[in-house]
């Protein structure tokens, strides 16, 4: 018997392994000659593999660098003839989910809750992407003079050309002051 495992779900930024399990086949010339396999993205990627030419003693492959989305993996394994039987798996990468934060601005006492973000930190992103966490309208919880009042960032979202590989929280809190 034999069947394809993989490792999904799997979040962004995480490897997707695909491997063979339990390989066996009545031959004994082939058992003892030993399997090769191929692994690919697409059907059409394992056309030209053989035996002797695009495969691998190694039963497992990792998938890297995946954005997030629905995938079907395709597997081979051969043996010494180039008989083969493929397989293909689904798997699906998950966004990875992104802390979004703000800070405000403290500002002088003007008579309205209108409140500026001056900066908007994200954590967890993988450092290359390009993914910022952009918009929003702040507000503080009343208009009144004071120290450390809670000001609310609303309608924030994600910008960047790696944005769709993250979710993250459209509202974040902080604090900052209305002086007079």
């Amino acid at each position: 018997s034999l069947s394809v495992l993989n490792t999904a779900p799997v979040t962004y930024g995480e490897s997707v392994t695909v491997q063979f399990v339990n390989p066996f086949d009545p031959s004994t010339a082939d058992s003892e000659a030993g399997f090769r396999y191929a692994f690919a993205m697409s059907a059409a990627e394992l056309a030209d593999v053989t035996y002797d030419s695009g495969s691998s003693t190694e039963s497992a492959y990792d998938f890297i660098g995946l954005a997030a989305g629905n995938y079907t993996f395709y597997a081979r394994i051969i043996d010494k003839d180039d008989s083969f039987t493929e397989y293909e798996t689904e798997v699906y990468v998950n966004k990875r989910l992104l802390l979004g934060n703000v800070t405000a601005a403290d500002k002088v006492y003007d008579g309205t809750t209108e409140a500026t973000i001056i900066s908007d930190p994200l954590e967890g992103k993988i450092n290359a992407d390009d993914v910022t966490y952009v918009g929003g309208t702040a507000v503080f919880d009343n208009e009144n003079a004071g120290a450390d009042k809670t000001v609310t960032a609303t309608d924030l979202s994600l910008s960047g050309t790696d944005a769709g590989n993250y979710t993250v929280n459209t509202t974040a809190t902080t604090t900052a002051d209305i002086t007079k």
